[in-house]
């Protein structure tokens, strides 16, 4: 399960900003809550549903891209497929490095990783890279020098036939190569095998962002959703899917999504997941995800939406918002937890302005004023 994102210099993130899926302590939907415990002290709860609202050009989309970034070097193992043309930096940081980072949740493991880079020469450079494994550092580098923990809690997690090399395998790391990660590289065919590659199948595997709906061809949870859909008394035919509307055919692409997620226990990161749809059949199907009986794996889904209907609180969580703001063309988050109370009417407030995410229009000045004559019968 994915925990949190963290990025800093990349587009509109110039600040470091982290964004959590974390729950927090409220009573609402508690039964939905995804658990880790590790022992006594130390656990981890996230939200199964997570959705993020804001006006246009705030920086939603580039928070999905920064995650699809840091997705793509993990699997290439190296920044090669970054050119300078990409215009990655924050406007006019360009020489401050760009950090990217995730906490995330596999097979009992809690894996905390990030790095960073910059330009320098002609070619991008990892300047720093740490990975902890359960609260422990594992390891922590600075440009080419590599710190290896030689520490006994530590080392429980290293590869058994290599514990008794951490002074070699610390001499090999030394003028690693500039542009490589360690991680997916010399650590990964060293100490740490079996746990990278636990994290490799997961961000491979698990992790799925998605930008645009494509239409199917036909449906891999088709049994699924024709139970679903009769179930909300919803009629759409599944057995020729060119004879429905484009619509029709996005909302069952969406379902498809949906429930393989579900059967797998994926995380879903999906950008302007409504757009062209009706709100209460998606609020209806995404909502499985707070469902025990239809989410048992513990599947996420983070999802970008300009729909303020989704602000309901027999929906939502109030830590399952956040709002994207972007004053002085730097993107800013804050949760509608600490906006609002359980009792409040959320989309009215918003609508109200109230919470400061979208401007305040003043539509009078654009319209002319009504003129009503009434005659007397």
């Amino acid at each position: 399960m994915l925990v949190s994102i963290r990025l800093q210099n990349i587009r509109s993130f110039y600040e470091k900003t982290e964004f959590s899926l974390q729950a927090e302590s409220i009573c609402e939907f508690r039964d939905s809550i995804i658990y880790w415990k590790r022992n006594k002290t130390d656990e981890v709860n996230t939200v199964p549903l997570h959705i993020i609202l804001g006006d246009h050009n705030s920086g939603k989309t580039n928070l999905l891209e920064a995650l699809e970034m840091l997705q793509q070097i993990l699997l290439a193992g190296s920044l090669d497929s970054l050119t300078p043309e990409a215009n990655i930096a924050s406007f006019g940081h360009e020489e401050e490095p760009i950090l990217l980072g995730f906490m995330v949740i596999e097979q009992q493991i809690i894996y905390d990783y990030e790095f960073a880079f910059l330009w320098e020469d002609d070619h991008y450079e990892v300047t720093y890279e740490k990975l902890d494994v359960n609260r422990f550092t594992l390891f922590e580098r600075h440009r080419q020098s590599i710190m290896i923990t030689k520490t006994g809690k530590a080392s429980q997690y290293y590869n058994e036939n290599c514990r008794n090399m951490l002074e070699q395998q610390e001499r090999l790391s030394e003028g690693y190569a500039s542009d490589e990660l360690y991680l997916t590289g010399g650590f990964r065919y060293g100490l740490g095998h079996d746990l990278v590659t636990q994290l490799h199948n997961f961000i491979q595997g698990k992790l799925h962002i998605i930008f645009q709906l494509e239409l199917p061809i036909q449906l891999k949870q088709k049994a699924k959703i024709r139970d679903f859909l009769k179930h909300i008394h919803y009629e759409l035919e599944l057995d020729d899917l060119n004879k429905l509307s484009h619509g029709s055919r996005r909302f069952l692409a969406l379902c498809d999504l949906v429930f393989d997620a579900l059967a797998n226990g994926y995380v879903l990161c999906i950008d302007e997941l409504d757009s062209g749809l009706q709100t209460n059949p998606v609020m209806v199907l995404t909502s499985l995800f707070h469902n025990r009986a239809y989410n048992p794996y513990g599947a996420q889904l983070l999802f970008i939406t300009q729909n303020p209907l989704f602000l309901n609180k027999n929906y939502i969580r109030r830590d399952e918002v956040t709002f994207f703001t972007k004053p002085q063309d730097q993107t800013q988050i804050s949760s509608l937890l600490t906006h609002a109370l359980r009792e409040n009417n959320y989309l009215r407030k918003f609508t109200a302005y109230e919470y400061g995410v979208i401007p305040k229009l003043d539509l009078e000045q654009f319209l002319p004023k009504a003129r009503i004559n009434v005659k007397k019968l």
